[in-house]
C-alpha cells in the first residue's frame, strides 16, 4: 500500500513582495501579496505584517495598507518563517486651501495654498468703514481665533475675519 505520510512536502525557499515601491496619498488603501518561492511551496508558515512607522502607514494582517500622513514613509515588512520582504512607502505631501472670508466687510486677503502641517502666513488687518478688524476666527461666529503661530493646517481651511461696529458718536449739542 502507498504510505500517504510520507508524501513529498516542497520546502519554501523564500518570499518576495508584489510591490518594492509605492507613493500613495493619504487615505488610499493598496493591497500588497506575497509571492512564495518557489510558487508551488507545501511549507507556507503565516504571515507577519508591520510598519515601521504606523502613524505614517499602518498595515493589518492581510496585508492592507493605508496611508495616513502626508509627506511620511514607512517601511512595510512580511515575516514568513525564516523569510521576510520589504516594501518602502511614501505618503505624497498634500497642499490644502486656506480661505479669508470677510464676513461682508472689507476686501478678503488672497487664497493661500499651505502644506499638511503647516502654517498660515497671517495676511494682516483689513479695513472698512464704520468697523474695527477684530482677528481672523476658525468659524462665522468668531468664537476661536486662529493663532498663525501655533495652529495647523490639516485640511483645507476657511478664516473669519471678526468685526465690531464703532459707535456712531455725534455731538450732544451743537454750539459755541
Amino acid at each position: 500500500p502507498f504510505d500517504y505520510t510520507n508524501s513529498s512536502k516542497i520546502p519554501l525557499t523564500g518570499v518576495s513582495l508584489s510591490e518594492r515601491n509605492l507613493t500613495m496619498k493619504r487615505g488610499e488603501q493598496k493591497t500588497l501579496s506575497v509571492v512564495y518561492q518557489p510558487a508551488n511551496a507545501t511549507e507556507r508558515p503565516g504571515e507577519i505584517w508591520t510598519s515601521s512607522n504606523p502613524q505614517a502607514v499602518s498595515v493589518d494582517n492581510k496585508g492592507v495598507i493605508t496611508a495616513v500622513t502626508p509627506d511620511s514613509s514607512a517601511v512595510i515588512t512580511v515575516q514568513v518563517g525564516v523569510f521576510s520582504s520589504t516594501c518602502n512607502v511614501m505618503v505624497e505631501a498634500e497642499d490644502y486651501t486656506v480661505t479669508f472670508h470677510a464676513n461682508g466687510h472689507g476686501n478678503a486677503p488672497e487664497i493661500q495654498k499651505v502644506p499638511y502641517g503647516g502654517k498660515v502666513t497671517n495676511p494682516g488687518n483689513i479695513s472698512t468703514t464704520g468697523y474695527t478688524f477684530g482677528g481672523w476666527y476658525k468659524e462665522a461666529a468668531c468664537n476661536h481665533a486662529w493663532n498663525f503661530e501655533n495652529d495647523v493646517v490639516t485640511g483645507n481651511v476657511t478664516l473669519y475675519a471678526k468685526w465690531t461696529k464703532v459707535p456712531n458718536l455725534r455731538p450732544l449739542c451743537q454750539g459755541r
